[in-house]
């Protein structure tokens, strides 16, 4: 007896969106520009590279040619195979701080006769709980530790040891509700900036080791936040891509952070990866640079706003190809931007943008393929039609 089944086919309609592969703000690089070094941490071990010479004058635009190689300093393992949690290092690359998921570690870094040295900085007396975000000053004179345990802690950097100049909880004055989610100093030493997961946003006076201000309240959580050393400008940004930028001297939102909360671009307000970093041009005060996993967005804060509707034109450079089709009228190409929105699309996994010195910009990049040779063998085969 043969029994027959019929088989209905439906048309499903199917919706793909990329993903991406990197946490929001994992700070997983750190530039250092007066040492021309560059800090990588990965989950187990951390590496300090001396990064390439170029050879100058600059000529022409996109990837510049080195004339001599970057330098890997230092690889260090993590102590008894912890977890990384956060890592530092100092602008002048004389100091290390770690924390993995059970303690945190201090090292200073030498170089004699052109071979780096490491040498331990015991920190048990002054710091016991593990720290989930580390910066440290532009001086390298402190260190500032915000750890698990909700307090933030501010350390001197001494030639031998490491001393204490004062620690605060902000929770017990209701100042943040959630841990520490971003950290940040001002270039000059006077602020110090931070974040949580609840949307509040908190300065200190490093000065006067007092509260200074809060900036009010957005319904999202902000996902990165710079300050720009030439004018101490705050510039945060949030889960919604909303942008906003306040003075931290005075504690008032700029002409342009007040223009743009009315006049968001809808393109740039409705993309779906999170800003993972701000960076500023040191050659003008006006240029804010944010990027994501996959696009570059320059914002030019001397230039008309576009109308909300409006497309955001990719800028076109010679000696870069952005990989993008040319026909796309999502992004039109221009070379010459009109308004203050532009996009850059270049990257296919983009984890950190950052200006260094002079006509320097670093861009770190992780390739598609070296993702899939982390992947479990079942999520590497490749299948038919996907």
């Amino acid at each position: 007896m043969e029994v027959g089944v019929e088989q209905n086919r439906l048309k499903i309609p199917i919706t793909t969106q990329n993903n991406d592969p990197f946490p929001g703000n994992c700070e997983s690089v750190q530039l250092c520009r007066q040492a021309h070094c560059i800090l990588l941490r990965y989950s187990r071990h951390l590496e300090v590279w001396k990064l390439g010479t170029f050879k100058e004058p600059l000529t022409g635009e996109g990837h510049i040619p080195l004339s001599s190689d970057p330098i890997q300093l230092v690889r260090l393992e993590a102590k008894e195979g912890g977890l990384i949690a956060s890592a530092a290092l100092s602008d002048d690359a004389h100091w290390l701080v770690y924390s993995t998921n059970s303690q945190v570690y201090c090292h200073r870094l030498f170089l004699e006769d052109g071979v780096p040295r490491l040498q331990k900085v015991d920190m048990s007396a002054e710091h016991s709980d593990v720290a989930q975000r580390v910066v440290f000053t532009l001086d390298g004179t402190q260190v500032i530790l915000a750890t698990t345990s909700g307090s933030i802690k501010i350390l001197n950097l001494l030639e031998d040891h490491i001393e204490r100049v004062i620690s605060f909880n902000p929770h017990v004055d209701k100042l943040l509700k959630g841990p520490v989610k971003l950290l940040a100093v001002s270039g000059d030493g006077c602020y110090l900036v931070a974040g949580d997961r609840h949307a509040n946003i908190v300065v200190w006076s490093l000065a006067s080791l007092q509260y200074h201000l809060s900036l009010p309240k957005h319904r999202c959580s902000p996902t990165a936040l710079a300050i720009q050393s030439s004018t101490n400008n705050l510039v945060v940004v949030y889960a919604d891509h909303k942008v906003v930028e306040v003075n931290l001297k005075t504690g008032k939102f700029s002409n342009f952070s007040k223009l743009l909360s009315g006049q968001m671009p809808t393109q740039w307000s409705s993309r779906c990866f999170p800003v993972n970093n701000v960076t500023f041009d040191p050659r003008n005060d006006n240029i804010i640079i944010l990027h994501d996993d996959t696009t570059i967005c320059i914002i030019d804060k001397d230039k008309d706003l576009p109308l909300a509707e409006a497309k955001i034109p990719r800028l076109e450079s010679s000696g870069m190809s952005d990989g993008v089709d040319s026909s796309n009228q999502s992004y039109p190409r221009t070379s010459s931007p009109q308004n203050a929105f532009h996009f850059i699309k270049k990257y296919k996994h983009l984890v950190h943008l950052e200006w260094l010195v002079g006509e320097e910009l670093v861009a770190v990049e992780v390739s598609p393929a070296s993702l899939a040779e982390k992947l479990p063998p079942s999520l590497k085969q490749k299948k038919y039609g996907m």
